[in-house]
């Protein structure tokens, strides 16, 4: 069931429903289980998409030409330019993340986040949401530590339903200072197998690594 024969069910069945909801989903492809014949189940699935491509387009549908306008609520009520209904598109926000790798003695610094919020209770290298200004002195006044020059690893795109967060991945290296208590816990890059992180934590990870020396790793 893609787009097109979506919106033929939609149409025939005169669905007002957003189609797509979870539930009208999954009441199309039930639809499209009924309707579909025994015999030629493939040139069935083709007429149905061909027949959404070329005549029950999203605009200004072709009616007149269409073969089973008879059995479609939708052209009967006069409602062919209104339906189907599609839910609004949420609109993502663009955030940035900057992941801080801080080293000491080959260990890297993991926190975990909070009960609330995205990713809750999960763990990751120290990272900065959506803030500015000087990385180091956000390092020392977030876990106490004194760290060296903040070098940019590189970064990626990662996406939530809501968010389009530009992850900047750096390293630095502890020079001083103590340890907050509950900022964290030091673990080898290969140790974090039992830390439950998200898959953007995981890809920060792996860009860590592979910027390391030989002799590092």
């Amino acid at each position: 069931v893609d787009g097109n024969v979506a919106r033929v069910l939609a149409r025939v069945e005169g669905i007002e429903a957003a189609i797509d909801d979870a539930a009208v989903k999954k009441r199309l492809w039930a639809l499209a289980e009924v309707y579909v014949p025994a015999e030629g189940p493939g040139d069935f699935n083709q007429a149905m998409m061909e027949l959404g491509a070329r005549v029950c387009v999203p605009r200004g549908p072709d009616c007149g030409a269409c073969p089973i306008r008879r059995y479609c609520a939708a052209q009967e009520m006069g409602r062919e330019n209104e339906l189907p209904v599609t839910g609004k598109r949420t609109v993502q926000r663009a955030v940035r993340h900057d992941v801080v790798a801080i080293e000491r003695d080959g260990k890297y610094l993991f926190a975990q986040r909070g009960d609330g919020g995205l990713w809750a209770g999960m763990w990751g290298l120290v990272c900065r949401e959506d803030e500015t200004g000087a990385l180091g002195r956000w390092v020392r006044q977030t876990v106490g530590l004194e760290v060296g020059r903040v070098k940019k690893l590189g970064g990626f795109e990662h996406q939530t339903t809501h968010l389009k967060i530009a992850f900047v991945v750096h390293a630095a290296r502890v020079k001083s200072g103590r340890l907050k208590r509950g900022a964290g816990v030091w673990r080898a890059l290969d140790d974090v197998a039992d830390l439950p992180m998200s898959r953007a934590q995981q890809k920060a990870i792996r860009m860590v690594r592979e910027s390391l020396e030989p002799g590092e790793k």
